[in-house]
């Protein structure tokens, strides 16, 4: 039986076959994957021609394209639809990829071609991928000798368990420490969205209702929940994650990445991270929070002197757990701004539809589709595809470069926005496949947000925080739909960060 991970997808824009794809497929996949890109590695570094960009520097970009698509789709589902199985697989997987990517940075040959070979002449983006190639390679420890190279291998692939182990654990008491309420403790809650808590109680094998945690600390339903005991169990729970277990690895990666650090020459793990980016220095990142600490420090002391008053005036306490309740009673009291009343106006599928993807045509001139012949990952998951308008084209390009109205298609969008229990809290944009001129890769893209989902199937009612994180994410998503690179290092959201 063919494994569908192991060759480029036949569906528009390579969109991963998700209903073929099985749990059994990944451990056999990454076997192969990892010998095949071990195979093309050693085809470059053992090239017996003289180093040209073609021959190495543009082979590695091509490299390891099964790898990639087995990762994105193992890494991306990893944090939608999680199972037991696959968080074996992981444990297992991570420190392997760790090792792998390791040897590569470490081969001496291969390193010595890429500082041999020159980009091709007015190729901007070519001179660039030059340096970033050699910076990377000596931050992952190609100028250590052998007892070095040693060392640093065994703390990436120990730091890449601890990693995968933190989220693994996290996960799980996120999960385990969903809250039950009475339907007396949830007043405040509209009865939607108590019925919601009834089924997500049901789901999990739980009595009464239940709110599962969201990623933040501060939760949600802190804003509506009228109950002081209420708030104070949804936080204490949301606030506790995590800390029966995952203590000491965060002290050994601490410890880890301070070796690290020293081992490539660094004054610490910040100074590391931080070269790579756009601020420069650590010392520059600490003078900007520096600045900003007494500001914020003010601003935070006079909303609580604001919000603890009305708590006060109606004869209540204030702690950490009651600042999103006072501070929406607050707003209302100021501005007569009823945030209930207010999510009748952003209905999900009109927000995105009528705000993000109008929006989106009016800056930039594309336009959304739905592709309901294609499907996504789980249910509720649609597929997009994105359009730039009114572009002229041959006749005789497929379909995913030319849309039925004659435009050209830029990618697929996957809309991933209902919580569930297999899936990690927040909200995030990620990729299955990168945009590349080289590769002549179009992006496919998914948004994930962890809305609750109405008990009946109607149309979630978004609050004005939901409705900025789905245009924050589609923010997101823009970026790796209209990335337009050749080489595919640069492709999307690889870009240094602030």
């Amino acid at each position: 039986m063919t494994n569908p991970l192991l060759h480029p997808s036949s569906l528009p824009y390579q969109l991963p076959p998700f209903a073929e794809i099985k749990v059994e497929h990944y451990r056999p996949a990454f076997d192969e994957a990892l010998a095949r890109h071990d195979a093309e590695l050693t085809a470059i570094s053992e090239n017996p021609a003289a180093p040209t960009w073609e021959n190495t520097v543009e082979a590695l970009e091509r490299s390891g394209q099964d790898l990639d698509r087995v990762m994105a789709v193992f890494g991306n589902l990893s944090g939608t639809d999680v199972t037991d199985e696959m968080e074996e697989i992981a444990a297992d997987i991570y420190p392997r990829l760790s090792a792998h990517y390791d040897a590569m940075y470490q081969d001496e040959k291969l390193y010595q071609r890429i500082k041999d070979a020159t980009p091709p002449a007015g190729d901007e983006e070519g001179a660039r991928l030059h340096e970033y190639l050699l910076r990377t390679f000596a931050r992952q420890g190609a100028d250590l000798d052998a007892a070095g190279k040693a060392r640093l291998s065994d703390i990436n692939q120990r730091l890449s368990a601890l990693s995968e182990e933190f989220g693994r654990n996290l996960m799980a008491s996120t999960r385990e420490r969903a809250v039950e309420f009475t339907e007396e403790e949830l007043e405040g809650l509209p009865p939607e969205r108590i019925a919601s808590a009834k089924a997500d109680a049901k789901a999990l094998g739980r009595e009464g209702y239940v709110i599962p945690l969201e990623l933040p600390t501060v939760q949600s339903e802190q804003s509506r929940l009228a109950r002081e005991g209420a708030r104070k169990k949804l936080y204490a729970a949301s606030a506790s994650r995590g800390s029966e277990n995952n203590i000491p690895g965060l002290i050994e990666a601490v410890q880890l990445r301070a070796e690290r650090a020293e081992l490539l020459g660094y004054a610490s793990h910040a100074d590391y991270v931080i070269a790579e980016e756009t601020a420069g220095s650590a010392d520059a990142a600490r003078d900007m929070l520096a600045d900003l600490a007494p500001a914020a420090a003010a601003n935070a002391a006079g909303e609580h002197k604001l919000l603890a008053e009305e708590a006060t005036l109606n004869e209540q306490d204030f702690h950490a757990a009651d600042w999103p309740y006072w501070e929406s009673k607050v707003r209302a009291r100021d501005f007569s701004l009823d945030e209930e009343e207010l999510r009748q106006y952003f209905p999900l599928d009109k927000v995105l539809t009528q705000g993000v993807f109008a929006a989106a045509e009016r800056l930039y001139g594309i336009t959304v589709a739905p592709r309901e012949d294609l499907e996504g990952y789980a249910e509720g998951v649609r597929v997009w595809e994105v359009l730039d308008k009114g572009v002229e084209h041959r006749d005789n390009v497929e379909h995913e470069d030319k849309g039925e109205h004659g435009d050209k298609g830029i990618g697929l969008l996957l809309t991933d926005y209902f919580g569930r229990p297999t899936k990690r809290g927040g909200a995030w944009m990620s990729q299955f496949v990168g945009q590349s001129g080289l590769l002549e890769h179009k992006p496919v893209i998914v948004n994930v947000l962890g809305i609750t989902k109405p008990a009946d199937g109607s149309q979630p009612l978004l609050s004005l925080d939901e409705v900025h994180t789905l245009f924050h994410e589609f923010g997101h998503a823009l970026h790796g739909l209209l990335s337009d690179v050749h080489y595919p290092t640069f492709a999307g959201t690889n870009v240094p960060r602030d």
